[in-house]
């Protein structure tokens, strides 16, 4: 590949960033560069790989005809300028405002090294400033973006169908490395154009996949990151309370923090133009001082774009059709009549469902959102199978189902998702974190969905790895499973698990069983040990009974020789007798040894059985019921009561881990790995807290599932910690630098240590 053929792509002149967006015709026409060099590609590959690679440089032309396609929708003159709570596309850059420093931003750090973490707080923006602030000037500049969202699926998997959908076609490129793929991806697009990949919501990698899977990708992600020769760069867009999480991909990526941006709120000015800008496009402005009213009911210093967007779509959605008048004013009396930005927030779901739906179906409709959330609170994706299932169960027929779902779109509550060869039936979410909060899930609800994610997770697992459930696992499925949805994988695994199950208690009740008989033989073995014994001094004492009627009948001169001889015959006789009850006594103790060994080995089988299985449970329960003990393990060091689940938690020194405890049962529900040495706990109400002392770090672990969400490191030797309730603050004592410090919960950073004479304890 010469450089002659490479196509060239740089900049045309200057590119503005934030409203004045690269143009469209400019992003068509790179785009349309970027497809010819990959159809030309296509032409030139003749060999068996080169077979291959004539599949990629078709699936790289198809990718960048869909991409220039999304940018050629006209969003500018067409419907409410405003987004609601649905996410910017490329297609909408000529709409996006209020992030030209954050995309300046971005950028900078794009050409900073391989790999950019991009994280914010929930609803700030993240996908928003990707697909219509940054990719529109990377194309304009020459470049490929690629942005996914792999959900469910190995990251590395959507990458490569990105480009060949059917992997089929191209075997090696299927089973090879990521990082060969990718070159083979670079050398398709030439030297001058760099592909860059965008993986939105990140978070998902923690809380989607497998520890296996996540472990694959960091493997591949980090082969790619050491190949300065690979013409790639990466972002992870994710959550800031998921940034911690990123330590566990040390050492395998040596320093995955080294280069990040966090997305904050829009200031004053950043907010006006959101404001402002958007409505210009439609011929609309807003009465004089209206907007910084509206500003100041959102807030002083930062403002939430999601409450931007519900309010200025809302208030343009009430707005008189345009007749004669070329400018339509929002004015105060528009905006007091609605309640102001609190009484548009407020109010937002309730007035979406009672605006677009009949009164009969707005309860089912909500219904539908909650299916669309996860037990502990995330936005998830159903298929549309899922969601047809529990249409039914609401008496919504398939085509109720679909006008249903078609006004929650057209109402910017729902989204859809189009097929793709991972997931290939379209998916349905909610359009922005931010209605979680405002969709109240029932606690029975909330369970039923727990139950539901267990199954689905133990389903994928059986489906990889051919592994059952356990029997805890197997009861919260049981308690409920006439309310969730099974599949023909589900009704297997569980099938499967209650057989396993049951195969375990004939086990132990065997095991039990043997150990009786043993035990009673070792009984009985002592028994005949004893028996023998007694038998042998009986022989003795014959014996020597015989031998002193021998020596007086021979000391009698006078005494028959007949009786002499009797004598002596009992004497041999005694004799006989004394040597096979020292024959009974060593069979009998042989017989004993051999049986105390048997029963040793029976009672170690059964003594495991038993830690696998119910009884074991049994003998932990009569134990906490009779005396109040609940067995944890090696050397706890702290407790605390948590009251979302009702658990009482135990940090335990030497086994670096947390467990959770039912007060009510002293049962072990749930386990927690920690870091080294876990030494004090605390709860915020949301988050457990606890300090590792051994390696100088306070963690969050999320108590529902039970693993670590956020690190930070600390002075010293933690050993206290305390939470200050209505300040957000978390209070840290060390031993080593004799301090303590202040950890601010809200943006996660940890104060100045303060010093003291004597130690904190």
């Amino acid at each position: 590949m010469t450089d002659a053929n490479a196509v060239s792509l740089s900049a045309q002149g200057d590119i503005a960033i934030g409203g004045d967006v690269v143009g469209r015709d400019k992003i068509i026409t790179n785009i349309q560069n970027i497809v010819q060099r990959a159809l030309t590609a296509a032409e030139e590959a003749q060999t068996e790989r080169g077979i291959e690679r004539q599949e990629l440089a078709k699936g790289v032309s198809a990718f960048a005809r869909n991409l220039q396609a999304r940018a050629g929708v006209d969003t500018v003159t067409r419907g409410n300028p405003y987004k609601g709570l649905l996410t910017y596309r490329l297609s909408d850059a000529a709409l996006f405002f209020g992030r030209a420093r954050a995309v300046a931003d971005v950028l900078d750090r794009l050409g900073r090294g391989p790999l950019l973490i991009l994280h914010s707080e929930s609803g700030a923006g993240k996908s928003s400033l990707l697909q219509a602030g940054v990719m529109p000037q990377l194309i304009g500049r020459g470049h490929l973006p690629v942005f996914l969202r792999p959900y469910k699926v190995e990251p590395y998997l959507a990458i490569k169908r990105a480009f060949l959908p059917d992997l089929g076609v191209a075997p090696l490129l299927a089973t090879g490395p990521l990082r060969d793929f990718l070159r083979q991806v670079t050398d398709i697009l030439g030297p001058e154009c760099r592909l860059y990949i965008f993986l939105d919501q990140a978070e998902e990698l923690f809380t989607q996949l497998s520890d296996a899977a996540r472990g694959e990708f960091v493997h591949e992600l980090a082969d790619c990151l050491e190949d300065q020769s690979l013409n790639v760069r990466w972002t992870l867009a994710m959550r800031t309370e998921f940034f911690g999480e990123l330590a566990n991909f040390r050492p395998t990526l040596r320093d995955p923090f080294a280069n990040d941006y966090r997305l904050n709120r829009l200031s004053l000015d950043e907010a006006r133009d959101v404001v402002t800008e958007p409505a210009k496009r439609r011929g609309v402005v807003y009465e004089a001082g209206l907007v910084d009213a509206l500003l100041k009911d959102l807030g002083q210093a930062e403002i939430s774009p999601p409450e931007i967007q519900i309010v200025c779509s809302a208030l343009y959605e009430e707005l008189p059709p345009a007749e004669t008048v070329a400018v339509r004013t929002i004015t105060r009396e528009l905006y007091d009549g609605q309640g102001g930005a609190l009484g548009l927030l407020r109010d937002h779901l309730d007035r979406v469902l009672s605006r677009d739906l009949p009164a009969d179906r707005r309860a089912v409709a909500r219904r539908l959102l909650e299916a669309l959330i996860s037990s502990d609170g995330r936005r998830i994706i159903r298929p549309r199978s899922t969601l047809l299932k529990e249409a039914a169960a609401l008496n919504l027929t398939p085509e109720a189902f679909d006008t249903l779902v078609g006004q929650l779109i057209d109402g910017r509550l729902m989204r859809s998702l189009e097929p793709t060869p991972d997931n290939p039936e379209v998916g349905y979410e909610l359009a922005h974190d931010y209605l979680v909060a405002r969709i109240t899930v029932d606690p029975a609800v909330q369970a039923r969905k727990a139950a539901q994610e267990l199954l689905e997770q133990e389903v994928q697992a059986f489906k990889r790895h051919g592994t059952l459930l356990s029997d805890q696992k197997l009861s919260i499925i049981e308690a409920r499973q006439a309310e969730l949805t099974l599949n023909d994988d589900a009704r297997d695994l569980i099938r499967r698990s209650e057989k396993a199950l049951r195969r375990q208690r004939r086990l132990i009740q065997g095991g039990l069983g043997l150990v009786v008989l043993l035990i009673l033989a070792a009984v009985a073995a002592g028994v005949l040990t004893l028996q023998a014994q007694n038998a042998q001094a009986i022989a003795v004492e014959t014996q020597r009974a015989a031998e002193f009627a021998a020596a007086t009948s021979l000391a009698q001169a006078d005494l028959a020789g007949t009786e002499a001889a009797v004598a002596a015959q009992e004497v041999r006789t005694a004799s006989t007798q004394v040597s096979q009850a020292a024959a009974e006594v060593r069979q009998a103790s042989t017989q004993r040894a051999q049986s105390e060994q048997f029963a040793q080995v029976a009672q170690a089988t059964a003594t495991a059985a038993l830690g696998r299985a119910e009884d074991a449970r049994q003998v932990v329960r009569a134990l906490f019921d009779d005396n109040g003990l609940a067995p944890v393990s090696d050397n706890p060091t702290a407790l605390v009561y948590e009251r979302q689940q009702d658990l009482l938690w135990v940090a335990l020194e030497n086994n670096d881990q947390l467990k959770a405890l039912d007060p009510a049962t002293g049962d072990v529900v749930r386990e927690a790995a920690t870091g080294a040495r876990p030494w004090a706990l605390a709860y915020d109400g949301e988050l457990l807290w606890v300090a590792n002392r051994a390696d100088g770090t306070v963690q969050a672990i999320d108590p529902v599932q039970a693993a670590p969400v956020i690190t930070l490191s600390v002075a010293g030797e933690p050993v206290i910690l305390l939470y200050v309730e209505g300040r957000d603050e978390l209070w840290v004592g060390s031993l080593g630098t004799n301090s303590v410090q202040a950890i601010d919960l809200v943006d996660q950073t940890v104060g100045r240590a303060v010093v003291f004479d004597g130690q904190p304890l």
